[in-house]
């Protein structure tokens, strides 16, 4: 059993900022947020907890793990897409300085490698592989990661045997 969380929300969450592998703190909504999961999953006993060691999903898992009194491992390959010239910027501002890689990246070419980032394939096989490692680590066990939402559509799309090059037709909170 897998239990997946993204992390609370952060400054740059609130302002439309990407954020990819830079990290922006988490906002005092996002740690409630956190808590609030923390607090749900009180009565759960996980045998792990991964989390990605970006510090706004580490943070998250500490507060999670406040209440569930459980050791946190960081796991780079929980990490958010790597989202090279756009990270730290808006959209607007995206598509202001890079509109054709903009227009790359939202059309959705799983092998388009942002400048300084990855692919959505690669991405794809990243969260495979980790999802592969965790399950040979616990094949039996509940286990919690705390993680990103590219993460998370990685991982519905591993799940659901959707395409990589597939419009999301689906929300991640």
């Amino acid at each position: 059993r897998v239990v997946i969380v993204r992390h609370g929300e952060t400054e740059w969450n609130r302002e439309g900022r990407i954020q990819g592998h830079l990290d922006s703190p988490l906002t005092e909504k996002g740690i409630a947020q956190a808590e609030s999961v923390g607090a749900r999953l009180r009565d759960t006993s996980f045998d792990a907890v991964y989390t990605s060691d970006l510090p706004r999903a580490f943070k998250t898992a500490e507060r999670i793990a406040l209440t569930n009194s459980v050791s946190i491992t960081p796991e780079p390959r929980l990490r958010e897409r790597a989202l090279g010239i756009f990270e730290g910027l808006t959209e607007a501002e995206i598509r202001e300085r890079y509109p054709r890689d903009w227009n790359r990246f939202v059309g959705r070419d799983p092998d388009y490698r942002i400048p300084g980032g990855e692919s959505g394939r690669e991405r794809v096989q990243r969260t495979a592989a980790v999802l592969d490692a965790v399950n040979a680590r616990h094949p039996d066990g509940t286990v919690l990661l705390v993680t990103h939402g590219g993460i998370l559509d990685a991982i519905f799309r591993i799940v659901v045997g959707l395409p990589i090059d597939t419009p999301r037709h689906f929300k991640i909170w």
